[in-house]
Formats: C-alpha cells, structure tokens, sequence
C-alpha cells in the first residue's frame, strides 16, 4: 500500500490544512510549508509578518490517550526536534490536532519536556513518559501530559467530523508492512 493513501496519511495531511488556515486567519503568521512530496524533518516554518518571531511547527493530527491523560510523539522525532532547537535555537512547537477533545492544542518542546507529576486514577504519573511502540519511529513514543498543553482552537463539526472519517484507532489499516506489526497483532 502506497503511504500517501493510508488514512494516517490523509488524516495528517488535514491536520496541516486545518492549522495552517487557522494560523492564515488570525492574520499574524505566515506558514511556510515542505515543497517536496517526500519525508520532511519538520512541517512548518511559521513567520511574524514583522519579521520578528520565527519558530518551527510540528502538527501531530492524533487525539489523546484514551486511559490517559496525555498524548505524544515518536521518540525518534523527539529526538530530532531537540537537536534542531538546539543548533539553530529557534522554538520548535508541537500542535496536536485533536478530534476526540475537540480542539487544538500544543506548547514548545522546552515546555513539553519539562518534568511533571501527576496523580491519575490513584496513580502517580511521571513524565516524560516513554513506551515502546512498534508502529513509532525509533519503536517508542514519548508521552506529555495534557496539563502542559496551551489550547489554541475549538474544532468546528465540520473539521471534526473530516477527521473521525479518517481515524485508523488500533492501527485498522494501513500498518501490515511494519516491522513488528504481525507480533502486535498476534497478542493484541
């Protein structure tokens, strides 16, 4: 199956134009996007129309963790933004696009990253939190918890209703050719 025709391909690429309009709207930013059709190391350079603020944007179109009150990033692209931040010292943001919630939200990765507890269910939770995941780059995910999240928008119906027709929750499709996908299934 050709990526580009997998629903987590579309669902993000609908991430993108959601945020990119919003970011369009408001009337303050401009994105810059990838001109390749091909693998990127970020999604956007959004730019202050006064030349003042530059920062990079990374737009994750995933809801949160249904048991948990947290949502993440392969660690693999985790580990990539942190060395972009650090090189070029410029903001790198992760906006997650959010059907389930309902909304928008994200924050920097300095922000993201920083150590948090919380009590979740009688349980203490510790974060960053790290979990392996075979469908993740690197084979793990690095999890935030929402709390650290600044909201940006509410969804409309519409762009939530685009996304849900698009969710490939417990990896449906679209997922056979990775490596460790039929050990997955095998005791899911």
């Amino acid at each position: 199956m050709d990526f580009k025709s997998t629903k987590m391909y579309k669902k993000g690429e609908l991430g993108e134009q959601i945020v990119d309009n919003l970011i369009l709207n408001k009337g303050k930013f401009i994105p810059y996007a990838p001109v390749l059709e091909e693998a990127h190391v970020f999604d956007r350079i959004v730019a202050s129309k006064d030349k003042r603020k530059l920062m990079i944007v990374e737009i994750k179109t995933v809801d949160a963790r249904d048991k948990y009150p947290d949502t993440g990033i392969s660690i693999g692209h985790y580990k990539e933004y942190i060395e972009i931040q650090e090189e070029y010292n410029i903001d790198v943001w992760i906006l997650f696009v959010d059907a389930k919630n309902k909304k928008i939200y994200g924050n920097t990765l300095n922000k993201l990253s920083e150590p948090t507890e919380l009590e979740h269910k009688g349980k203490a939770l510790v974060y960053p939190m790290i979990w392996d995941n075979f469908t993740a780059v690197g084979k793990k995910i690095i999890y935030f918890p929402l709390m650290n999240m600044y909201d940006v928008c509410v969804l409309s119906d519409e762009q939530v209703a685009k996304l849900v027709e698009l969710n490939n929750k417990g990896y449906k499709e679209g997922l056979a050719w990775k490596d460790g996908y039929n050990e997955w299934a095998t005791i899911k």
